[in-house]
């Protein structure tokens, strides 16, 4: 159930592709869950339960819940079962991230260069402003180099500019309106003693 290298010059993206790599991932996780715990687990925890004598009714016959206190040794299935999932998860894991790596090293050798790959956005509200000059030559050593650096500012000035902006053009468009309405109140009366 290995899924082929991807070809980076596909319509899709490499984005479509780790999303695929992730529902397929994903897949084999539930199915892991589904063939181990579901025919070992539940006739194991059904035979010979505590039932409707013991109290459990429903689906909680299905559940841990239902082994009765002479069959406590069915514990250690659990315990097993637990390990071999949470040790086989693991490894779906890793193998994954190794095929991450791997597709990340075909990316990065190939001549195809994806900008959102190499980009950097900064945060920062220091009053040192950063120039993109300077962040570039700080990260030069990054495989591949860096496309685009975006640096985030603190904007509060232009913020306040702009909200004064808008009072303004608040103003304006009131002052506007009485205008109009004065306007033609003014002219309503003159209409009225004409129609007359």
């Amino acid at each position: 159930m290995s899924i082929p290298v991807p070809q980076f010059k596909h319509v899709s993206g490499i984005d479509n592709y780790f999303f695929d790599r992730y529902l397929h991932t994903v897949t084999k996780i539930f199915s892991l869950l589904l063939v181990v715990v579901s025919p070992v687990l539940m006739p194991l925890n059904m035979v010979d339960g505590r039932n409707e004598v013991g109290g459990v009714r429903g689906l909680d016959r299905l559940s841990f819940s239902n082994v009765s206190p002479s069959h406590t040794d069915r514990y250690w299935a659990h315990l097993v079962i637990a390990i071999f999932v949470i040790a086989s998860v693991c490894q779906i894991l890793r193998l994954e991230l190794r095929d991450y790596t791997r597709v990340q090293d075909n990316l990065g050798a190939s001549e195809l260069r994806v900008p959102r790959a190499s980009s950097l956005l900064l945060t920062s509200k220091s009053k040192q402003q950063l120039s993109i000059e300077s962040v570039r030559r700080h990260f030069h050593n990054i495989a591949g180099g860096v496309h685009t650096i975006s640096i985030n500012r603190d904007y509060s000035q232009l913020h306040a500019k702009l909200r004064q902006r808008d009072l303004l053009a608040k103003r304006l468009e009131v002052a506007e309106t009485n205008l109009i309405v004065k306007a033609t109140s003014k002219r309503t009366p003159s209409r009225r003693e004409g129609d007359r």
